[in-house]
């Protein structure tokens, strides 16, 4: 469209009379207008037209089925030598597609808002840039803080100053890549001045373009289980010392026992034998290890002492029995984690084949 300096239009391209049915020359124009709209229209074209400056204007207009659409128009002005209006150009761009679709957001987003103001959980909104527009009032509550200072400052005036930097990286490369968000950090408390660990999460909204609209972020405060997670380390350390400690007893019994003790397989095979199986029995290791345990008892003892190895798997320990290997010799012995013990009796003196 063109106008002359006085705002008058001269001439209107065919697509505005295939949209509305009108003209539009002259002040034409108006009469597709929304009765709504005219008022604020009409006062900025005439502040366009005294001022020379550039018109942009958003406004329904109303199609030849009756129906308003939203219409972008702008409109600028050519001066002429003396620097004086001389000419408008003017274009008209239907965007209705896209103010419902903001629309819709918009409407979407009022009633994140209600909802997120009824849930227990910290809830805010940042813009597509990263930085925060909106929080609902439980973060208020918590940090003692108004929106308006938390808007302006984020959450850094509340974080664990150890936590300020690394967040803050964190964040700027979910906002640089779009990606979504999440991070663990400190958060003072108003009421007490403690501070707890909360979960940050955020996801970015794109529009049809894949541009980030904003972000939609939430706080969990996770205290407790983080005390959880730390003392489940605590046990974790304290049985790791244990067991430590249990294996260095064992070990330590192993080597100094004057008792003979011996490891077999559950079908009777030596693997392992103490010091004082060498000594008591006079059988040095080497020759003991892979020997059938039963093979060493003594003939009369045999049967008894096979039915006691297999019971050994399914009965824990204490099994006693009696046995002699070479000559006669009274023990005991027991089964614990696949090991086997027997207790010489002082009053003999064994003799191995």
């Amino acid at each position: 469209m063109d106008g002359r300096p006085d705002g008058k239009l001269d001439y209107v391209a065919q697509r505005w009379r295939e949209w509305t049915g009108c003209s539009g020359l002259g002040s034409n124009w108006l009469d597709a207008l929304h009765t709504d709209d005219v008022p604020h229209c009409l006062a900025a074209w005439r502040a366009s037209v005294d001022s020379g400056q550039p018109f942009d204007q958003e406004m329904r207009v109303r199609w030849q089925n009756g129906l308003y659409r939203w219409v972008h128009t702008r409109a600028y002005c050519r001066l002429d030598a003396r620097g004086q209006p001389a000419k408008w150009y003017g274009s008209c761009e239907d965007i209705d597609q896209h103010w419902q679709a903001r629309n819709a957001l918009l409407d979407s987003e009022a009633q994140f808002r209600s909802l997120a103001s009824a849930m227990p959980n910290q809830a805010w909104l940042a813009h597509g840039s990263g930085a925060t527009y909106w929080v609902n009032e439980q973060v208020c509550e918590y940090t003692g803080q108004s929106m308006k200072s938390l808007v302006s400052s984020g959450f850094r005036h509340c974080m664990h100053p150890d936590d300020v930097q690394a967040m803050q990286q964190s964040w700027e490369r979910a906002v640089a890549t779009a990606s979504a968000y999440e991070y663990e950090f400190r958060m003072r408390r108003a009421s007490d001045g403690a501070y707890r660990w909360f979960l940050a999460r955020a996801l970015p909204l794109f529009d049809e373009t894949g541009t980030v609209l904003r972000w939609v972020g939430t706080n969990t405060d996770v205290q407790e289980q983080k005390n959880v997670l730390e003392k489940m380390a605590y046990l974790n350390s304290s049985l790791e010392v244990e067991m430590a400690n249990r294996t260095a007893d064992r070990d330590r019994m192993w080597r100094l026992s004057t008792d003979i003790m011996l490891v077999a397989d559950l079908a009777g095979m030596i693997i392992a034998v103490n010091p004082a199986w060498s000594e008591i029995l006079e059988r040095p290791e080497i020759e003991s290890l892979g020997m059938d345990f039963i093979s060493l008892v003594h003939p009369d003892d045999r049967m008894a002492a096979l039915q006691d190895c297999r019971a050994w798997p399914m009965a824990r320990p204490p099994c006693a029995w009696k046995t002699a290997t070479g000559a006669a010799m009274a023990a005991t012995a027991g089964f614990l984690d696949g090991r086997a013990s027997a207790k010489a009796d002082p009053r003999h003196r064994p003799r191995c084949h």
